[in-house]
């Protein structure tokens, strides 16, 4: 006698796992390859011994949390100052340049001794002021055209996934720096040879170059006005 057959089909291991989630494991939503540092954690024992960036715990961030860029730039501004940190890129730059000639920015760059500790402090600065979880830390390899590789240590938010601070290591090589309301800057002619240099490095890329032109053209036109003036 023939064995009985059946119409259900077997299934298979992917169908089984078709409606299955794991929540408990963090996912890296990003769309790239960065490394993700999830909210500092603190265990039980430590609760008696709040340290020094710790003491803060952040609620969950909600849609009508904001903090406006002007505070944000703000503290990130007035922690510079602080930790004697050196501002350069864009943010040294406008404030070098009369308003005319000033461009918007995303973040604002610093160059100092400690990067990765100046991230974890800021990131809770800035958590501390929204009232909640709204930062968050990323490491980025990062291709010096004035030396090797080294990273870069971003503070990010949540809300947009742009950086709002980078830090890297301060170079070996001195730099010329202006003060301006006590904040040293890198200053405009130090801007000036960089951008030259970054120009001629056969590595920069096509965005960056583009970008280096714009801001070199902005620091000629300056220099143009005060040649009339003069």
């Amino acid at each position: 006698m023939p064995p009985k057959t059946s119409n259900e089909q077997p299934t298979t291991h992917i169908e089984n796992q078709k409606n299955f989630t794991i929540n408990h494991i963090p996912q890296n939503t990003h769309g790239d390859n960065t490394m993700f540092r999830p909210p500092r954690f603190r265990p039980p024992f430590m609760s008696g011994f709040p340290t020094r960036f710790d003491a803060f715990e952040p609620r969950p961030l909600k849609p009508s949390d904001t903090l406006p860029k002007e505070k944000i730039d703000a503290l990130i501004l007035k922690n510079a100052k602080k930790s004697n940190n050196i501002v350069h890129g864009s943010t040294a730059l406008n404030k070098q340049l009369p308003e005319q000639l000033r461009r918007p920015t995303g973040d604002i760059d610093a160059w100092t001794s400690n990067p990765e500790q100046q991230m974890d402090k800021m990131e809770d600065k800035l958590d501390e002021a929204a009232g909640c979880d709204m930062f968050y830390e990323r490491v980025l390899p990062m291709d010096d055209v004035d030396g090797p590789t080294k990273n870069i240590y971003q503070v990010v938010s949540y809300r947009t996934r742009q950086s709002v601070a980078d830090y890297s290591k301060k170079p070996k090589q001195k730099i010329r720096t202006r003060k301006i309301e006590g904040i040293s800057y890198e200053e405009l002619q130090h801007i000036k040879q960089k951008f030259i240099k970054i120009l001629r490095d056969p590595r920069t890329s096509f965005d960056r170059k583009r970008k280096t032109e714009a801001d070199l053209r902005r620091i000629l036109s300056y220099e143009k006005s005060l040649q009339v003036k003069k």
